[in-house]
């Protein structure tokens, strides 16, 4: 008669030594003060900077492409100079309107980083700084 050999299949139970335990919490509690150290440590001496940027506005506040598109939050408008067209793009900014400077300060309440993108006129050059920008942020 063969043997049975124990499952390891996910229903199946298994009892941990006492060492195994204390390793377990050990390891646990390494990484929750890790968590902790990360979360203490920002830039901008303490100053949580970015909370405006990364949120999603109010209905009466979306900026409405030309072209039809909504935008409801700074992905969106990523997502849309992805592959957005030089006619539109020049549409919303140009010498005499800039749209997305203004969504940007007026909306979200980024007056810096709509002083800094005010003069690109590209929709590629204008996504490559929003993504920096937010990737500065969430890191």
């Amino acid at each position: 008669m063969a043997s049975k050999k124990k499952s390891n299949r996910k229903g199946t139970k298994r009892k941990k030594n006492k060492s195994q335990v204390k390793e377990i919490k050990e390891t646990k509690s390494v990484k929750k003060g890790h968590k902790k150290k990360r979360k203490s440590v920002r830039k901008n001496g303490g100053r949580a900077k970015g909370n405006n940027l990364l949120k999603e506005v109010n209905p009466e506040q979306y900026f409405l492409v030309c072209d039809g598109q909504v935008l409801k939050n700074i992905f969106d408008l990523v997502d849309a100079l992805d592959c957005m067209s030089e006619d539109v793009f020049c549409y919303h900014v140009n010498d005499e309107r800039n749209d997305i400077f203004n969504w940007l300060k007026d909306v979200f309440k980024e007056e810096e980083l709509a002083e800094r993108i005010v003069g690109i006129r590209s929709p590629l050059r204008l996504e490559i700084a929003l993504l920096r920008e937010i990737i500065a942020r969430v890191a």
